[in-house]
């Protein structure tokens, strides 16, 4: 605090006591004698304040109570008030008791006047006196009402916060290579016929479920060691049903890739990248040839009797999962199914969140998931309850026995039946997890020509050719797993509102400026005009002997002063006098005050000297000025606390307070400045309802890429049998077959699609042909037909849903006039944009002999450039006037082979440009190497596209053609001979029909957006300095503009 007396006077600071004589005249009314002196901003809490009266110079105590507001003014004299009747009664202790109440409370009406100063609720210092009534009552009714708002959002914000809302975002993630899932597959059935035959398990179950005898004495038979014996050996053997096993077109593998497991149905299954004895498999590129392929034989012939459905139970499921519930996916015998694959990795919120997902320990396995959790659970209860266990369950190693058949029958079966009727299976969802799906579809496996190929391999066949056939496709399955993307979908649970969003609302953050308070009289209107204050402070006993002349201050005047007088006693005489004198006073050396700089250079007459003393100090007064005036106006919280005006503890409290809050500050600061350079987004999903939709292209691509009819009997053909079939030396063939020669073969062998389409129909009424297709070839080499092409008119439109608002395409594939090597009988349908030329065999199988139903799904994906994570492209192409990544791989790889062979290969771009096709021994000995090679070494980086359109499809089949529909047909038909079940498998191996439509009129907008750009950083920063520390971007502008003043305070001293 400031004082007004000697620093050195050891009496005023002990008593407190101050005389001053406040000079009248001019500045002030007219009339007034006596005026009453305070002294608010001395440095001790003083009980007495003296005044003098300038009439007759007597000094009168006077009690604090008159200092804050000035007595009126009756008759020429001030009233007489309680402290004077108590002092006239010679009343000691009813004085000293008023002094003493009166000095608490005005203590405390301090401490309130200077909270007023310094809250920081915006409009609260407007509602209290000081203030004009209107004033007070519009601000305290604002208040309110605010208040209510406040208190209304706060109740909401609280009870929505202990609810723990959360919304899941989606983020699709670009990936250069995905973890291959583990494939486990499971026979559906668990014994063999020739196995069980003639045992005790056989002959129990044989008794009771087929004659249904009482047979209780086997029951007691059967051990739980020779159950597990038999079942054990009864299971089919992994090394008997793969025939055929290839990892990414190139790599063989065989039965001992696979790890075996026993699942909770007691089946045994067999995982293939179980990443238990090697690390999991990656795969960096798509495609079915890029993927798993396995030709398995599941001994339809020798199933059991109880199994009613022929066929395997596929599984893909993260390495740290053990499918141990059979709740994947059917493949059947005599056929090729394609799983397109889908990764999609979630992240889920433990409790409070509803989710409540949790990672218990489980007691036979060492890590968790929900299946491994349910069987675990399973095994305990039945141990628990039966003192034994089922065969496949775990408890091995800890020595617990397995269940003998009775005990299975009267207990084990029971228990597992009640464990899950009463669902005491209560696991957690585990808080991370990855989840695979996948699209299937189907081609006929194997085709005719195939077929033939495999039985002339085949001698212990003896039925006829159709009879054999079947038995392949009753035992044979083909199954392709692959990557349609290299993408996955990054699915979590995120809190919607936790602590901080609560904060913000709990919290109002303000900012209001301190009113200055002031000690000259309110009515003196020069003062307020000028600045200028005339003051005189009586010496007298309270100053040190000698002192005449005492230097006045006034830091807390209404407006900023220019000019300090102070006035000689001696001789009365006004002097103004700078401000870099008022803060300081001189000390005391030898009874007087010491002769300082200023005071030489006046004695010296040393004008300049003088100037310069005043100038430096005045520099020096004006920065300390700035700084107090910062103080006063600074909008950071409780930062005025830390500093001299306060107490010791005070100011410690808030010093701490702000570096604590200061860190806080920070360390969210830095989190989210690292959180903005990671470039983050979501990805969202809109729903757009729409009266009509863009049909798709619908491209079509016969497994067959050439008919025997055809290629019978030309260069092309004794080159593939004399070399794949016999074995014998084919170079001589190759010099002779020219890449003009061997373009023309294969163009003529191609299918031709005026024989292949039987029937076109459009929405139902509009018939279509062979000349509404178009066609291209894809980067297998295969000639396909698109539908709908946008090439030579405008892409159709649909404005109704249903299988009869679409496109049904009756199709004969030519199954007769497959060439031998293909293995599969079927066409692939591709779904795509009229922008889009699908040259990767990515699309849908349909088979013969179904109907296949395709409800149409539109996606339109906007991504994000760089940086972002996503780094979407439109580059331009060489051969392609638009962009899309299929059109960027062939446009690469065509100028890959083309700079490496100087040739192309004859389905390639480049012909408009003169480029050559490849002869065969340039394609054998170089172009197709170089495929190999540049798909290999990953040459076709091409980024996603920014903006693309994508089409998926829900497949549903039905038999075609039925019975009596299929005898109609062939009545139209005499060219077949066969008898009518014949002529019916023909036409079932031959025939498709195809229907393509909207489920609905809507398509999916997916859209990547910033989840964090400049704006959310600043937001951030904004908010965490509002919570923290109460204050605002504008704030750091405060400091810049301190240190501004400051600099340009010196600069404009040092320039004068």
């Amino acid at each position: 605090m400031s004082n007004l007396y000697n620093e050195n006077d050891s009496s005023a600071e002990e008593t407190g006591d101050v005389k001053i004589l406040i000079k009248g005249g001019d500045k002030l009314s007219p009339g007034t004698n006596n005026v009453y002196a305070f002294c608010n901003h001395c440095k001790k809490d003083i009980s007495v304040v003296y005044i003098k009266s300038e009439a007759n110079g007597k000094e009168l105590a006077v009690t604090e109570t008159l200092k804050t507001n000035w007595p009126a003014v009756f008759e020429g004299r001030f009233p007489e008030n309680d402290y004077e009747k108590c002092k006239k009664n010679n009343d000691y202790e009813s004085c000293k008791k008023l002094l003493d109440e009166k000095k608490k409370s005005d203590k405390i009406h301090e401490l309130w006047v200077s909270f007023l100063d310094s809250c920081t609720l915006h409009g609260f210092h407007f509602c209290f006196s000081g203030n004009p009534p209107v004033r007070r009552i519009i601000w305290t009714l604002l208040l309110l009402g605010a208040f209510a708002l406040f208190f209304e959002k706060c109740t909401d914000s609280i009870i929505n916060y202990f609810q723990f809302p959360f919304t899941t975002t989606t983020l699709i993630v670009y990936e250069n290579s995905l973890v291959f899932p583990a494939v486990s597959i499971c026979n559906y059935n668990d014994a063999r016929f020739s196995k069980m035959n003639g045992t005790t398990v056989h002959e129990l179950y044989f008794r009771t479920k087929i004659k249904g005898e009482n047979v209780s004495h086997l029951l007691r038979e059967i051990s739980g060691e020779e159950m597990t014996k038999t079942l054990s050996e009864a299971a089919h053997r992994l090394d008997e049903m793969i025939l055929e096993c290839k990892w990414q077109k190139d790599s063989k593998c065989d039965h001992r890739n696979f790890t075996e497991f026993k699942n909770a149905d007691g089946d045994v299954c067999f995982t293939f990248n179980s990443g238990k004895n090697s690390s999991a498999l990656l795969t960096s590129s798509t495609g079915e040839d890029k993927g798993l392929r396995l030709l398995i034989d599941v001994q339809h012939y020798d199933y059991y009797f109880a199994v009613e459905s022929a066929g395997f139970k596929v599984i893909l499921h993260d390495q740290d999962e053990t499918p141990v519930k059979m709740q994947g996916l059917a493949v059947s015998p005599g056929f090729t199914t394609y799983m397109e694959l889908k990764k999609r990795k979630i992240t889920n919120l433990p409790s409070p969140y509803r989710t409540k997902c949790g990672m218990p320990k489980l007691r036979f396995f060492d890590k968790y998931s929900k299946s491994k959790c349910f069987l675990d659970k399973l095994t305990r209860y039945v141990v628990r309850i039966c003192k034994c266990r089922a065969w496949f369950m775990p408890g091995a190693k800890v020595g617990i026995p397995v269940c003998d058949m009775e005990t299975s029958q009267r207990c084990m079966w029971p228990a597992w039946v009640h464990f899950e009727d009463k669902k005491l299976d209560e696991c957690p969802v585990a808080c991370e997890s990855v989840e695979f799906s996948a699209q299937l579809s189907y081609a006929r496996y194997p085709a005719n020509a195939f077929a033939d190929y495999l039985l002339s391999k085949e001698t212990n066949l003896t039925g006829t050719p159709e009879e054999n056939r079947q038995y392949l496709r009753d035992n044979l399955l083909e199954l392709r797993i692959y990557y349609e993307s290299l993408t996955f979908s990054d699915v979590r649970q995120v809190p919607s509102y936790d602590l901080y969003s609560l904060l913000d609302w709990l919290f109002w953050w303000g900012k209001r400026k301190t009113k200055m308070s002031n000690v000259l009289n309110e009515n003196d209107s020069s003062a307020e005009e000028t600045g200028d204050v005339k003051i005189l402070i009586k010496g007298g006993d309270k100053l040190s002997p000698g002192t005449n002349n005492v230097y006045a201050f006034c830091n807390h005047c209404k407006k900023d002063i220019s000019v300090v007088y102070i006035k000689s006693e001696t001789n009365g005489k006004e002097l103004a006098v700078t401000e870099t004198l008022k803060t300081t006073w001189p000390a005391v050396f030898e009874g007087r005050f010491p002769e300082s700089d200023y005071e030489k250079c006046k004695k010296n007459n040393d004008y300049e000297s003088c100037k310069k003393l005043l100038d430096k100090k005045k520099n020096s007064e004006k920065i300390h000025e700035l700084w107090v005036s910062f103080l006063n106006w600074c909008t950071l919280h409780g930062f005025h606390f830390c500093f001299s005006g306060n107490p010791p503890v005070r100011r410690v409290i808030w010093t701490l307070l702000l570096l604590g809050a200061f860190a806080l500050f920070l360390e969210k600061c830095t989190d989210s400045i690292i959180n903005y350079f990671q470039f983050p987004f979501t990805t969202t999903t809109l729903i757009i309802y729409e009266k009509s939709l863009a049909f798709p292209a619908v491209t079509i691509c016969n497994y067959n890429d050439a008919r025997l009819s055809k290629m019978n009997g030309t260069a092309v053909h004794n080159l593939y049998v004399t070399k794949m079939i016999k074995g014998g030396n084919s170079s001589h063939l190759k010099n002779n077959i020219s890449g003009k020669e061997m373009t023309d073969i294969l163009s003529n062998a191609a299918h031709r699609l005026d024989e292949m389409i039987l029937e076109c129909i459009w929405q139902k009424d509009s018939k279509c042909d062979h000349r509404n297709f178009a066609e291209f070839k894809n980067a297998d080499g295969d000639v396909c037909f698109t539908f709908n092409s946008g090439k030579n008119s405008p892409a159709l439109l649909t404005s109704s849903i249903g299988e009869d608002k679409g496109l049904r395409l009756l199709i004969d594939l030519q199954h007769y006039d497959y060439y031998f090597d293909v293995e599969s009988a079927g066409f692939k349908v591709i779904l795509h944009d009229q922008e889009e030329t699908p040259v990767k065999m990515q699309g849908l199988a349909v088979s013969p002999g179904f109907t296949t139903y395709m409800e149409l799904k539109k996606r339109k994906i906007t991504n994000l450039p760089s940086p972002y994570r996503t780094n979407c492209g439109m580059p331009k192409l060489r051969f392609f006037d638009k962009y899309s990544k299929s059109k960027c791989f062939l446009d690469k790889l065509t100028r890959y082979v083309v700079e490496i062979c100087k040739c192309r290969d004859w389905f390639m771009p480049g012909a408009d440009e003169g480029i050559p096709v490849c002869d065969f021994e340039t394609s054998e000995e170089c172009m197709w190497p170089a495929w190999v090679h540049f798909e290999d070494k990953k040459l076709d980086k091409c980024p996603v596209a920014c903006e693309s359109v994508e089409f998926s499809a829900q497949l549903s089949y039905a038999r075609y053609p039925a019975n009596a529909y299929a005898d109609l047909l062939l009545s139209k038909r005499k060219n077949l001979t066969g008898t009518p079940t014949e002529n019916r498998q023909y036409l079932r191996d031959n025939l498709l029909e195809l229907r393509i439509y909207y489920e609905s009129l809507t398509y999916s907008d997916v859209r990547q957006v910033p989840s964090y750009d400049l704006y959310s950083l600043l937001g951030d920063v904004g908010g965490q300095i509002g919570l923290f520390l109460g204050a605002s971007l504008l704030t750091l502008v405060e400091y810049l503009d301190f240190l501004a003043m400051v600099l340009f305070t010196k600069y404009k001293y040092h320039k004068e």
